[in-house]
């Protein structure tokens, strides 16, 4: 993923869960988004984590629920939202 704009657009994420995803302020992200200025210090760890959100959105499905409760441990409400039982 190259810009937030990415995972905004597709998910319809407002600015400030963009900075809570990314790890910044809700301003850095205003800045970024609406001024074109790019975060100069730490814009890859911004991008990285926005990334890994990104990847988790499109592919949790493929991930292992044995992985997920290692990672992640979910209530069973949860796990069955991500893991309805097969009819």
């Amino acid at each position: 993923m190259e810009h937030p704009r990415q995972l905004q657009s597709e998910y319809d994420l407002s600015y400030e869960e963009l900075a809570f995803i990314a790890g910044c302020t809700t301003r850095t992200i205003e800045r970024w988004m609406s001024q074109g200025q790019e975060p100069k210090m730490v814009k890859e760890v911004y991008l990285r984590r926005l990334s890994e959100f990104y990847f988790l959105l499109r592919c949790y499905h493929h991930i292992p629920p044995d992985l997920w409760s290692i990672i992640c441990p979910l209530s069973e409400a949860d796990r069955a939202i991500l893991y309805p039982p097969s009819e």
